[in-house]
């Protein structure tokens, strides 16, 4: 389990990277030319990759009290029937699922609205 979440916690860490990507680039659409013709949109971008930050920042703080469980489990502080632990660890790996194909959709979403911004360009 921990193995795993050292791989959630890197992929967590790629699409905070990824998000911060995304700012710059609205930050370039923005002092561009084309500014006022794409502000809305690029303010409701703005909004949307704030809400996923902060949804990574939730799942993070997740996974954190599930490491400590394991943790503490692994150390004899505290005791849980394995089942109970197994159910929380496929929860958090649910979880991440489910941000990775809402993810997905908005990487999908902001790709089809920078391919408009740039045949307006032309």
């Amino acid at each position: 389990m921990r193995q795993e979440h050292d791989q959630w916690q890197g992929r967590l860490r790629f699409y905070k990277d990824e998000i911060t990507h995304f700012c710059n680039h609205l930050g370039r659409l923005t002092g561009s030319g084309k500014a006022r013709d794409v502000s809305g949109t690029v303010n409701v971008f703005q909004d949307k990759f704030r809400n996923e930050e902060h949804h990574i920042e939730s799942i993070r703080n997740d996974f954190r009290k599930h490491e400590t469980l394991i943790r503490s489990l692994d150390e004899g502080v505290t005791s849980e029937p394995d089942g109970g632990i197994r159910k929380i660890h496929n929860t958090q790996r649910e979880k991440l699922d489910r941000f990775e194909r809402m993810f997905h959709e908005l990487r999908s979403e902001f790709n089809v609205f920078l391919d408009r911004v740039d045949k307006d360009r032309r």
